[in-house]
Order: structure tokens, then C-alpha cells, then sequence
């Protein structure tokens, strides 16, 4: 059983650094969805081998240096996964606000609705580009200030939709962009005219309450758990493994 448990974490591990990998490959993306998607396929895989292909392997004896070799293996992928995380992606929040859905962010809801453009505007050259119409590039520099990158990026989304006669999703950006940045948005050339919304609204009355969740950042911010959370939780699921090791070290008859 515990070869079995060594086999997953050890696939599990290469699956973590296969995805290392595809991060900095051009054209490639590596995402932490797929390191579980690779792992609960892996465990599915291995579960089918452990119950029908080979069930005799699962009722001998487990060895003590068995154990400790799978708590490694176990242990090892916490931490590897626990470096992984944090440097292909951002840690982040997942806002629910029943007028929109669902939207990711990297800030929290009191820290999007207190930004004011006059504090970015006499540090950052790029606020002024998106009331130029410019935004569309802004993403891709890396100087754009975390913010204005958010905002630009609702932005495009909202015109990527609207012109490709998307109104939900387009409706639903505007109202991400006018109730989570409206010191940016409203009373400004990005607003959108009241008869514009008023014209989708009626169009969309039978759909105005389908689940909605934004596509921004959906795949690039980790809001599962912060980083303290995960830690703990590494440290504490490790110190667990390692004191039932122990104890099964001890309890085992000494040949």
C-alpha cells in the first residue's frame, strides 16, 4: 500500500515540475489546476491498479522503512508544491458579489475601492494612457502599476465582448468596472452612456441573473488560501506524517 502512496507522490512531483517547466516555455502555460488535475488522475490510475490489477499487492505487510520512504515522498511534494505556487502565480482573491458573480483580483475588496487616480497620477505615466484609449497594450508592460493593469484588463474584456456582441459578459465587466473602480470609471470617457446600459439591461432581461465569473486572472491568481494558511497547513500535515511514522516505527515488531 504505501508503494503505491511513494509511486503517486513521486509522479505527482514530476507532474509539479513539468509544469515548471511549461511556465517559461513560450506559448506554454504552466497553471496549479493542472498539477491537481495531473495528481487526482495519477491517484485514480494508481487506485484501479491498487483494487483490481493488483489487489494481492495492497494486503501484505507494510514495512516500516516503507512508511518513512512514502512520508518523504509525501512530504517532499508538500514543500515542492509549496515553492511552485508562489512562482508561477500571484497570490490573489476571489470576490462573489451578487449583482456581477464571481471576479479574481489581486486585491482585496477594500483595497480596489480605495485607490484614487490622484495617487497613482503623480507616480505612474500610464494613467493617462488609458483615458487616451491606450489600455489595450497596457497589460503586456511590465511597468504598469498592479492596479491599472486590473483595470485595463476589465477594460478589454469589456470591449473584447461588446464588439463580438457578447452584452451579458460585456455587461457584466461594466459593472465589475463600475462598482470596483468607479474613481477610474464613472464621470469618465470610459464610463458608458447611461442609455447604452439601459439598452442592454432590456435586452438582457431573461439572462440579467445567469451565474457569471469573470475570465480576468481566473487562471493566473492562487485564491484557494493565502500564504500563511499554506504553511501552516504544509507544516502541520508534515508534522502529522512524520509522528504516525514514528509511532508505526515503534509499534512494529522488531525482527
Amino acid at each position: 500500500r504505501s508503494v503505491f502512496i511513494t509511486a503517486w507522490m513521486t509522479v505527482f512531483a514530476v507532474g509539479i515540475v513539468d509544469e515548471w517547466i511549461q511556465f517559461y516555455l513560450p506559448q506554454r502555460v504552466g497553471v496549479v489546476p493542472d498539477i491537481y488535475l495531473n495528481g487526482v488522475s495519477i491517484g485514480l490510475v494508481l487506485l484501479l491498479s491498487a483494487k483490481v490489477i493488483y489487489p494481492q499487492d495492497t494486503s501484505s505487510p507494510v514495512s516500516p522503512e516503507n512508511i518513512k520512504i512514502a512520508v518523504i515522498a509525501t512530504v517532499s511534494v508538500l514543500i515542492l508544491t509549496a515553492v511552485f505556487i508562489p512562482t508561477i502565480s500571484e497570490w490573489g482573491y476571489r470576490h462573489k458579489d451578487p449583482r456581477i458573480g464571481i471576479f479574481y483580483s489581486r486585491f482585496s475588496r477594500e483595497e480596489l475601492l480605495s485607490a484614487e487616480p490622484g495617487e497613482l497620477k503623480r507616480n505612474d505615466p500610464y494613467l493617462e494612457k488609458i483615458y487616451l484609449g491606450q489600455w489595450k497594450a497596457l497589460p503586456e508592460n511590465p511597468g504598469v502599476d498592479p492596479y491599472l493593469k486590473e483595470l485595463s484588463m476589465h477594460l478589454i474584456h469589456r470591449a473584447h465582448y461588446y464588439e463580438r456582441k457578447n452584452l451579458w459578459r460585456a455587461y457584466k465587466e461594466n459593472l465589475i468596472l463600475v462598482h470596483y473602480f468607479p474613481a477610474f470609471i464613472v464621470n469618465t470617457v470610459l464610463e458608458w452612456p447611461e442609455s447604452k446600459v439601459r439598452g442592454i439591461e432590456k435586452e438582457l432581461r431573461e439572462d440579467m441573473d445567469k451565474p457569471f465569473s469573470s475570465m480576468v486572472f481566473k487562471e493566473d491568481l492562487f485564491v484557494w488560501f493565502g500564504p500563511l494558511e499554506m504553511l501552516s497547513m504544509i507544516f502541520l500535515v508534515s508534522g502529522t506524517l512524520v509522528v504516525f511514522a514514528f509511532k508505526f516505527r515503534a509499534s512494529s515488531p522488531i525482527e
